[in-house]
């Protein structure tokens, strides 16, 4: 048999176990929506999220660091997504608190190479993953010869599929994901502590290095950043002119698409938002889905030919350094829990020396399955972590019957009934969004052209 048989059969196995469990809580609540989220609560989130339990796996993750002897070449793995891209960047911002001058590599999603390839404190980004919500065998493949060819000191992984025999034949030098996840679902289990992930994973990396190496570097951390092409903004600002938008209007933009069905905002939802939105006479940057652009299709069809007037239906083929570009200029952003809300959630910054952004897009985010304090941003709210935009961030939770803490895992999750969003506070959500374009932003609001002050 081929060298790599038995270690490719045993981590098969492990991605199997953890699908396995979301299948099985995926069937429970599809038949007992209500006494089944319960059930799962009761007796998965105790253990989880136990101060024992966190401890244990902290402490363990602490003794393989101890015994690491230098920290020069450091590999962190990112999960799958383009939002677990932009989120490990806080591990890295953490690793750079105790080792500024280590070489720090990450590995990502494909989709995301130019959103985070332009932070200047990853040394090389490698893009190395297909994007689909489960590794592939050449996933696989990639990571085990990334991590042999690299001969790194320290790994640190941030991906619940990969097991520390992925990495290389000697596995001392891996912290495996566990600990992370421990740490974070226990902060999930006290309702006053922030368990927004990307402020626990950088408080987990202190958690992780303090007392076992110094800390060089001491500075605020306000959250993630993401890098967009100036040739993006280019072809941004030639969009908005072709679709007669000046420079003082204001702009709404609303990303319905997700990437899964328990967290996509549902169409009658979506068409109820957007035909109050039109009383503001504020031009809508609809999109049309990453796709072949039905969705962006279907909520048009379901607009009077006077209400599409104010609606501008974005290409589907858009590429998403554009479609970042868009927020950019966008005051406000409408969408679910995606990747595009973490980069509009994050401080954007131009790949070119000088090049202004706006860092103003206030984020409105409508959340279903998943943990609303664990993924979303609000600046009101206790327990939320705030966007890094000089504006506002607020979240709605949708009401579920069966949310529960396996719904943190969405691309994981089967269920056959979507419940995830059975009544939304639209009222509320538009209400809100009229409140700050009228108020909070009139005194000072940046025109959007080319000789745009640089606030990154």
């Amino acid at each position: 048999m081929p060298v790599g048989y038995h270690q490719g059969r045993r981590e098969m196995n492990r991605i199997e176990l953890v699908s396995r469990l979301f299948r099985t809580a995926s069937s429970i609540t599809d038949a007992f929506p209500r006494a089944g989220s319960k059930f799962l609560d009761m007796t998965l989130l105790p253990v989880a999220g136990s101060d024992m339990l966190s401890k244990m796996k902290l402490d363990g993750a602490r003794r393989i660091v101890g015994r690491i002897q230098r920290f020069e070449k450091i590999l962190i793995v990112s999960d799958l997504n383009i939002g677990d891209a932009l989120f490990s960047q806080a591990a890295v911002s953490g690793l750079r608190d105790y080792f500024p001058d280590s070489q720090m590599d990450l590995a990502i999603s494909k989709k995301a190479e130019r959103i985070v390839g332009g932070n200047p404190e990853i040394n090389n980004v490698l893009p190395v993953f297909a994007g689909t919500p489960i590794p592939s065998a050449n996933d696989l493949a990639a990571l085990a010869k990334i991590a042999t060819r690299g001969k790194y000191d320290f790994l640190l992984s941030l991906c619940p599929y990969f097991g520390t025999k992925d990495f290389s034949l000697s596995t001392r030098n891996v912290v495996p994901f566990d600990s992370f996840a421990a740490v974070l679902v226990n902060a999930m289990r006290k309702p006053l502590e922030m368990s927004h992930v990307v402020y626990q994973l950088h408080r987990y990396i202190h958690l992780l290095l303090g007392g076992i190496a110094p800390q060089k570097r001491k500075m605020e951390f306000k959250g993630l950043t993401a890098t967009i092409p100036e040739s993006s903004m280019d072809d941004a600002r030639k969009y908005l002119r072709k679709v007669g938008i000046g420079g003082n209007d204001k702009i709404i933009m609303l990303n319905p698409d997700a990437s899964t069905r328990f967290t996509r905002i549902p169409h009658d939802i979506v068409v109820q938002i957007i035909k109050r939105l039109l009383r503001l006479k504020c031009p809508i940057l609809l999109g049309s889905g990453f796709g072949d652009g039905q969705l962006g299709k279907m909520i048009m069809e379901s607009l009077s030919l006077e209400e599409r007037k104010g609606v501008i239906s974005l290409k589907s083929n858009i590429s998403l350094e554009e479609f970042s570009a868009l927020i950019d200029f966008s005051d406000v952003y409408i969408c679910g829990d995606s990747g595009p809300m973490h980069i509009a959630a994050a401080r954007r910054r131009s790949d070119m020396i000088g090049a202004p952004l706006r860092n103003r897009t206030a984020v409105y985010s409508i959340f279903g399955a998943t943990p609303a304090k664990t993924y979303a941003y609000d600046s009101y709210h206790p327990g939320y972590f705030p966007s890094n935009q000089h504006a506002d961030s607020r979240t709605y939770v949708a009401t579920s019957p069966c949310r529960n803490i396996t719904c943190i895992n969405k691309n994981a999750k089967t269920c056959r009934t979507t419940r995830c969003f059975e009544f939304v506070d639209v009222d509320s959500i538009v209400d809100d969004i009229e409140n700050s374009l009228t108020h909070e932003w009139e005194r000072d609001r940046m025109p959007r052209n080319i000789e745009m002050e640089n606030r990154t």
